[in-house]
């Protein structure tokens, strides 16, 4: 994992307070909105009015409490799913942007195929530029293959090459 990717993610810790925090927040705001008369109507259907004290205010506190502490929690959870999936949706945009060959270079690594791994190298080597240089460097630490560190060296030389070239064509200072 990258340092820009593992400065960016948050702790365990953080993510529980975060969560808890969440939880009361949400809790809160149904527990000021939940009428007692709601409560009670409830707590009606589950148990007969006539054999249970229903309108007891220490009952209807602490059911509106449970509630509440629920509502939270569910809140919670819907919005850790809706955030995910917004994540989710913003790595496949990324992923999207990027050049053919660097998308066929990391599902090469991913699959651990190492004749498409040679053909991406290749195509990177003369296809891509300077933002194939991350992936392949990424793909050399991971990779223990000899022939395929030598095949995504000679890509990360050849990208050296050409990023060189480009460089000194440029005007004299």
């Amino acid at each position: 994992m990258d340092s820009a990717r593992q400065q960016r993610r948050m702790s365990f810790s953080t993510r529980v307070l975060l969560c808890a925090i969440g939880v009361v927040a949400g809790g809160f705001v149904v527990f000021l909105l939940l009428p007692e008369a709601a409560v009670s109507a409830g707590l009606g259907w589950y148990f007969p009015p006539e054999q249970y004290r229903l309108d007891d205010p220490q009952l209807l506190l602490t059911w509106r409490l449970i509630v509440s502490a629920a509502a939270g929690v569910l809140l919670c959870l819907v919005l850790a799913v809706l955030l995910a999936a917004a994540r989710r949706r913003r790595r496949v945009r990324a992923e999207a942007a990027l050049p053919e060959p660097v998308r066929a270079l990391r599902r090469a690594v991913k699959a651990g195929d190492l004749p498409a791994l040679a053909e991406a190298c290749r195509r990177l080597g003369t296809e891509a530029g300077a933002e194939a240089v991350p992936e392949l460097l990424a793909a050399l630490e991971r990779i223990s293959e000899p022939t395929a560190q030598q095949n995504i060296a000679a890509a990360l030389f050849q990208l050296g090459r050409v990023t060189t070239a480009e460089v000194s064509s440029g005007p004299a200072r």
